[in-house]
């Protein structure tokens, strides 16, 4: 007996090769179709954002507070070597004039009241509880209604704080423009 050898397996029609292809295309669209149906289902928008990763944005570290729990100056801003570090005294609308017993203000703008700003300085803030106090002493032998100020908290622009004003009639005044009486 003469061994023959197997006969050829028979041969794939070039149809049935592409069925079978076509098959598995579609097999594998069905699977990155749904894919992405989750993914947007999660809410990614873009495939792109999967392979992206922003830099993170640096939160920026706290201002300390100010340490003083009490600080009592009878002429604020008048010597601010003897005043802490961490605590600022500005003018608007005024120019001081250290007397022995106090700061006094004098009115140099005529749109705004004179004030005395209390602020802490560069890299601290104030305590969310601070409380402030002033006492105003007025000229007794004054003829015209004058007021005076004390603001702080001021916004970073500068144009709001919290103001407390009082005249020599007695009388506070309502901040205007912002913050400014």
């Amino acid at each position: 007996m003469q061994n023959k050898p197997p006969p050829p397996p028979p041969t794939e029609s070039s149809s049935t090769k592409h069925k079978g292809t076509g098959k598995r295309l579609i097999f594998v669209l069905t699977i990155i179709t749904a894919l992405v149906a989750i993914l947007q289902f999660m809410g990614v928008a873009h495939i792109q954002d999967l392979f992206i990763h922003p830099t993170p944005t640096p939160t920026p570290k706290p201002l300390s507070v100010i340490a003083e729990r009490t600080y009592n100056s009878p002429s604020p801003g008048c010597n601010t070597s003897k005043d802490p570090s961490d605590i600022f005294w500005s003018l608007a609308g005024a120019k001081d004039a250290c007397v022995f017993n106090g700061t006094a203000l004098v009115q140099t703008d005529k749109q705004h009241v004179p004030e005395l700003f209390f602020e802490a300085a560069n890299g601290y803030q104030l305590a969310s509880d601070e409380t402030l106090s002033a006492d105003f002493v007025f000229d007794p032998q004054s003829t015209v209604n004058v007021c005076g100020g004390l603001e702080t908290r001021l916004n970073k622009t500068g144009t709001a704080g919290y103001g407390f004003y009082i005249c020599t009639d007695g009388n506070g005044r309502t901040p205007l423009n912002g913050g400014r009486a």
